[in-house]
């Protein structure tokens, strides 16, 4: 399920892959590339997306491999770097963190 006003990259979205069964939330923005804000720095990653995984909604991901059965929670921006969200765990927050629940 993908929600309204979720966006994807527009210039690697074939690099952009969401597993059965996962739920992107509304307004959630998904990229595969990123910039510092000095331009000293430019990079792009796969988004991995995997099965069964849910991402809150108003998010920001850029280079995200998450594992079946994780969770984001809404509002967290894991972006300007290469994230990734172990099978099974919640994460939340700016820099995102391992949650309980």
């Amino acid at each position: 399920h993908i929600y309204e006003g979720v966006k994807f990259d527009v210039f690697f979205s074939r690099l952009i892959e969401i597993g059965d069964n996962s739920t992107i939330g509304g307004s959630t923005l998904i990229y595969n590339h990123g910039a510092s804000a000095a331009g000293d720095y430019y990079g792009f990653g796969i988004v991995r997306i995997g099965k069964n995984c849910m991402i809150g909604n108003n998010s920001i991901i850029a280079g995200l491999k998450m594992g079946d059965n994780s969770i984001l929670k809404p509002v967290t921006a894991a972006a300007g770097y290469l994230f990734y969200i172990p099978e099974g765990k919640v994460y939340g927050g700016n820099p995102p963190i391992q949650m309980l629940h």
